[in-house]
């Protein structure tokens, strides 16, 4: 980080110091998000052998909500290689992805047994009935799905040409239609 040469040694440091604390927050929380995304998604499996019976334990929407996962992995990795991404950028695009979906998941669940305990339920009760909701189930294989389908790269980038370039007309410099603003 540069100063300039008159501003006093100590407005210095403490920018320093802050332009320090922003960035080390920035990449602790980067990396917050990508542990988390890399945790939620390696608990996709256990999500769906949940009761360890094999393929018996599968229900009919865990199976359309695989074959969905699998083709929008297919999908992303299509998309990251036209737009030429990077293996890391690849890998760690969407587990940031899943992060942040995480955290909104967790928020609605937190939600969901505060439903449950102004609806008089007990504590335990609460925390069963927001584990054993069928809608929050789908909710979170909707989400994961939704999450695969934005985290691909969609950022078309042009090159500029000449022709391309839409030029910028100044109202100073335009006079028709109406008389500067000097002549007043």
């Amino acid at each position: 980080m540069q100063h300039d040469a008159d501003v006093p040694l100590g407005v210095r440091i403490d920018s320093s110091i802050a332009h320090f604390s922003r960035t080390t927050l920035y990449w602790l929380s980067m990396a917050l998000l990508f542990i988390a995304g890399l945790a939620s998604f390696a608990m996709i499996p256990f999500a769906v052998f949940e009761y360890g019976e094999g393929l018996h334990d599968v229900s009919a929407h865990e199976w359309f909500f695989l074959a969905l996962i699998a083709l929008l992995l297919w999908r992303y990795w299509i998309h990251c290689s036209h737009f030429n991404a990077t293996f890391w950028t690849r890998i760690s695009r969407i587990f940031l992805f899943m992060g942040g979906f995480l955290f909104i998941e967790i928020a609605f669940y937190i939600a969901s047994v505060i439903g449950g305990l102004n609806a008089g339920l007990s504590y335990d009760q609460a925390l069963s009935n927001a584990d054993t909701n069928f809608w929050g189930e789908v909710f979170s294989w909707v989400g994961v799905c939704l999450v695969l389908y934005l985290a691909s790269p969609s950022e078309v980038k042009h090159e500029q040409t000449g022709e391309d370039e839409i030029p910028v007309v100044h109202a100073e410099a335009s006079t028709t239609g109406s008389q500067s603003k000097e002549q007043f």
